[in-house]
């Protein structure tokens, strides 16, 4: 389904990275729970190869929780502070360098709009730099 379809069919705003770092949309989905899941590069599951993937309506109990992280970093994306985690084997001693190589980053992401809407972000394979790029550059699906 085109992004622009989903944004017709979603109960909230619908956004979407402008910077991919040359992945390749593997997958998009508006869910029958009204979830939009979308992933570029090799599967989550995979341990080859970057990744990255986009939960909307992220944190609410609709569309699952993100489960235990280590706050590594903070960074500032579209004016405001936020967390950066990481998600690791080795939780809860995980490090920036662990979430570029054996675990994931994962970042919260507010809609710019006034309502509080959260966008999940989060990687696999990726530099943080790479990943803070991913999270800076997201716009508005109409």
């Amino acid at each position: 389904m085109a992004w622009h379809k989903i944004a017709q069919r979603a109960k909230f705003p619908v956004y979407r990275p402008r910077q991919t770092l040359g992945l390749n949309l593997a997958g998009l989905v508006l869910d029958r729970d009204g979830c939009l899941l979308a992933d570029w590069g090799k599967p989550t599951f995979s341990s080859q190869g970057p990744h990255f993937g986009v939960f909307e309506l992220a944190g609410t109990i609709m569309c699952g929780q993100a489960g235990v992280a280590t706050q590594v970093a903070t960074a500032v994306v579209n004016r405001v502070r936020l967390q950066v985690l990481v998600q690791c084997p080795t939780w809860p001693k995980c490090t920036i360098k662990d979430g570029e190589t054996k675990g994931e980053f994962l970042l919260f992401l507010p809609e710019r709009g006034a309502k509080h809407y959260t966008i999940q972000l989060d990687s696999a394979h990726v530099s943080l730099s790479d990943f803070l790029k991913v999270a800076r550059s997201f716009t508005r699906v109409r």
